[in-house]
Formats: C-alpha cells, sequence, structure tokens
C-alpha cells in the first residue's frame, strides 16, 4: 500500500477535529451568525434541531453568493432562507477519501460528521483535510 492510499484509507476520527463545533439554531439571525463565524475564524457553522440533527449549514460562500447578492437587513433576517438545509453528512468512520469524494462530487468545502444516531459530533473542512495530507506526507520524507 502506498503513501497516498494508507492516507486515504485513515479514519476521520484519527483526524484533528475542532473540539467545539459552532451551531445554531433556524431563525439564529444573520448578523449573529457572521459575527461568530468572524470573532471564531471559522468558515461554517451548522444548524442544529432540536435533536442534535443537523437541519443545515451555513458557510462563508453562502454569506458571499447568497447574502451578498441580496439587499437583506443582516440584523433583522435570519439563516433560514440563505443555509444549505439537510447537508451531507459523513461518519466518524468515514475515511478521508470517502470525505474528499463528498466534497468534490457536493462542489463543497465543509462536510458535517455525526454519530452512529445521525447527531452532529463535528465538521470538518478541506483546510483540516489538506493539513492531515501535508502533515502525513512530510512525516515519510
Amino acid at each position: 500500500m502506498n503513501s497516498y492510499t494508507k492516507i486515504l484509507n485513515t479514519p476521520i476520527i484519527e483526524l484533528e477535529l475542532p473540539k467545539e463545533l459552532l451551531s445554531c439554531r433556524p431563525g439564529t439571525s444573520l448578523r449573529k451568525v457572521l459575527d461568530a463565524m468572524k470573532k471564531l475564524h471559522v468558515g461554517s457553522v451548522i444548524v442544529l434541531d432540536d435533536k442534535g440533527r443537523a437541519a443545515g449549514i451555513i458557510t462563508e460562500r453562502d454569506f458571499l453568493f447568497k447574502v451578498c447578492d441580496t439587499a437583506v437587513d443582516v440584523k433583522n433576517s435570519t439563516i433560514d432562507k440563505f443555509m444549505t438545509p439537510h447537508p451531507t453528512t459523513v461518519e466518524l468512520t468515514s475515511t478521508l477519501e470517502q470525505v474528499m469524494q463528498c466534497m468534490s462530487l457536493g462542489g463543497f468545502r465543509h462536510v458535517v460528521i455525526v454519530d452512529e444516531n445521525s447527531v452532529v459530533v463535528s465538521v470538518i473542512s478541506i483546510k483540516a483535510v489538506l493539513g492531515f495530507f501535508y502533515e502525513k506526507l512530510n512525516m515519510e520524507t
């Protein structure tokens, strides 16, 4: 098994995933979400339902391409109209290759990670994926 195959077969639970999940509820104001993203330097916020499942995701690209493209009042408007509802998810047992395939096929940079009950546990970004690859490849040289 070559280095790339070995890395691609790594379960994502072995990656350094965010310790705290930035999340909100449906109906949260765009301003509140944007302020939290800026403060914590993150590119996405998971929108959770009452059972901790992913009702949606709103990303920096949503703000750039959906919110900025309209004359919306971010202080008084909610995320509901701008988030991606029911985002693609993967389980902790998924491999790095499966995550990358989701990102590539879906055209997105963040994937929601859930447990066996579909409860959100984390999110993985393309930045984390690339960082892991870089680290592992450098360890072998």
